[in-house]
């Protein structure tokens, strides 16, 4: 099963609309469900952006950004990094994103970038 989860009924709205503008696209039928948030619980460490560790050159660039494992797990940069190594972003997407983060230098994007150049994606 897949479910996006909301929190309020802004984000219920939202979530609906998308869905609802997806059903063309999908053959007429969506199978996620939508359901309010509740108790969260983060999965083990080792299952922490999955793909992102099997790649220890980022792993390296991140943990000098982030020293403390959690917060690197917790991060944005690392979430869309880790999207990017599962193949759910295109180069030019990450990039972008990147430059939206705040808190990453520019040297530190460029060491990331150059070790996503080398990755056999």
């Amino acid at each position: 099963m897949s479910a996006i989860f909301y929190h309020t009924e802004d984000q219920k709205r939202l979530i609906l609309e998308a869905r609802d503008r997806s059903v063309p696209e999908r053959g007429g039928r969506v199978f996620t469900r939508t359901l309010p948030a509740s108790v969260f619980y983060p999965a083990e460490e080792y299952h922490q952006k999955y793909s992102l560790q099997r790649e220890p050159a980022m792993m390296k660039v991140l943990s000098e950004l982030y020293p403390d494992r959690r917060a690197l797990f917790d991060s944005t940069a690392a979430a869309r990094l880790n999207g990017y190594v599962a193949g759910h972003l295109t180069l030019e997407e990450l990039r972008d994103m990147l430059l939206e983060l705040d808190g990453i230098s520019p040297q530190t994007r460029k060491r990331l970038l150059d070790s996503l150049s080398k990755l056999n994606r």
